[in-house]
């Protein structure tokens, strides 16, 4: 008998020979083959396999459908599999006809065939068959746990005390602070439009929340960053009125050791849904919409000075983007045109402070916006977002080494308006709406990057 030659990815040809011939001593006989045509015949009308197809498939993949063909009484696909012809390298295809006229693609012809027939004791193969299976179950379930930890793993945490969503978060001195955003809406908030002036401290060695000192007002879509030992809470938007959307360019900084918040220097551009990163010290706002057009400003708040100073505009006007500093560069990612999430993007753009100078990156992969981004182990992780099909589960990771994005494993809740923090290398991703627009949670999710990030 020739030498089995089994095309396809499959490496471990031993074991992929041991699982088609051990076939035979489940269900066989015999079927028929056309040299000319190259393609396999059986003289039952069953659901047939195509030879190509399976044998280039991964073996959990097969062995699914071996078993499956085996309950659907398909003794001849499978004896096929087994074959000296399969096994000498053919790859036609098998169909179930009896042998005649026939159609392949657009040409219709004669076949002539001739018999084969699978013969051998089936008891011969039963310790192949228990051999392979054996080796399979090892193998399958490695391999799918191997690629599960290459995309990194989530866990739920304890929820927030409340549901939110269009909050900003940010890490302090170990502990994850969650400020601002609309509470789901009762009598307690109706004066206000639900707009919360909460701010809640997460305690990840003592696993419990605690409310800190609220904001001197209540903001929603606010930008926020960590400098100095103290968080600052940038921009956003105000209630005036009955109206919800009223931009601000205020500045509040928190005092963790006093619990205190104190109003510096306003930004020049009044402006929400931006964002704010840190950088050697500075604080960048960027981007965002004061409810008329969007805003080009990249503004830089000094806190030792309390001042602001303006730099580069940004080249793509966008809102509801996520920024993130990594290697000396300042990374602006997503975001959507004039406040619409139906028209949301995926550009990836990368300031350089040191020449104040703008350039491009490879696109996120998905389109969305209402996202957050954190840092950790050299990638920048971007998270959530929603679009006019609803919210994104989406976990996507850049690479500025590489200038590469990568599929990371998927958040467990899509949402959008939440905020993420990065404790003890893991990156907590808080709150934020399950369904586009208004909509509210208390969800607390970690994600753990892979092994080695």
């Amino acid at each position: 008998m020739a030498k089995a030659m089994v095309p396809g990815v499959f490496p471990q040809g031993v074991l992929m020979r041991t699982l088609l011939r051990c076939a035979i001593w489940l269900l066989p006989e015999s079927c028929s083959y056309c040299r000319d045509c190259r393609i396999w015949y059986a003289p039952h009308s069953h659901t047939a396999w195509g030879i190509r197809a399976m044998t280039t498939q991964s073996p959990g993949v097969i062995f699914i459908r071996w078993l499956a063909a085996a309950r659907m009484a398909l003794p001849r696909a499978i004896a096929l599999l087994a074959s000296s012809e399969t096994q000498a390298g053919l790859t036609g295809r098998f169909v179930v006809r009896t042998p005649g006229r026939v159609r392949r693609g657009r040409r219709v012809g004669w076949c002539m065939v001739e018999k084969k027939t699978v013969a051998g004791t089936r008891s011969n193969f039963l310790w192949p068959f228990l051999i392979g299976l054996g080796l399979l179950a090892l193998l399958v379930p490695a391999r799918a746990a191997q690629a599960e930890t290459d995309r990194g793993a989530w866990r739920t945490e304890l929820p927030a005390p409340a549901k939110r969503t269009e909050v900003a978060a940010a890490a302090l001195n170990g502990k994850m602070y969650v400020v601002g955003g609309f509470e789901q809406p009762g009598l307690g908030n109706v004066i206000h439009l639900a707009i919360t002036a909460s701010v809640e401290e997460y305690d990840l060695s003592a696993g419990r929340w605690t409310a800190k000192s609220p904001l001197p007002v209540g903001l929603h879509h606010v930008g926020i960053g960590v400098a100095g030992g103290r968080l600052y809470v940038i921009g956003g938007y105000k209630q005036s009125g009955l109206s919800v959307w009223s931009p601000v360019a205020t500045v509040y900084a928190y005092d963790p050791a006093t619990d205190a918040w104190t109003e510096r220097a306003p930004m020049p551009t009044a402006r929400g849904a931006l964002s704010v990163t840190e950088h050697d010290g500075k604080l960048y706002a960027i981007g965002g919409y004061d409810r008329k057009a969007n805003s080009p400003a990249v503004e830089v708040y000094d806190p030792e000075r309390n001042l602001w100073t303006s730099r580069a505009p940004l080249p793509t006007l966008r809102d509801h983007l996520a920024t993130a500093a990594r290697s000396g560069k300042i990374y602006a990612v997503g975001g959507r045109l004039n406040g619409d999430y139906h028209r949301n993007l995926s550009v990836t753009e990368v300031y350089d402070p040191a020449t104040d100078h703008w350039t491009s990156a490879a696109d996120l992969p998905t389109a969305r916006s209402g996202i957050t981004a954190s840092v950790t182990g050299g990638r920048i992780y971007v998270f959530g977002g929603e679009g006019a099909d609803g919210t994104f589960r989406d976990n996507e990771a850049y690479d500025p080494a590489t200038g590469t994005w990568q599929t990371m494993a998927p958040m467990p809740t899509g949402r959008h308006g939440l905020g993420s923090a990065v404790l003890q290398g893991r990156i907590h991703v808080i709150s934020g709406g399950p369904t586009p627009g208004g909509s509210f949670s208390d969800v607390h999710e970690v994600f753990t990057p892979p092994a080695g990030r």
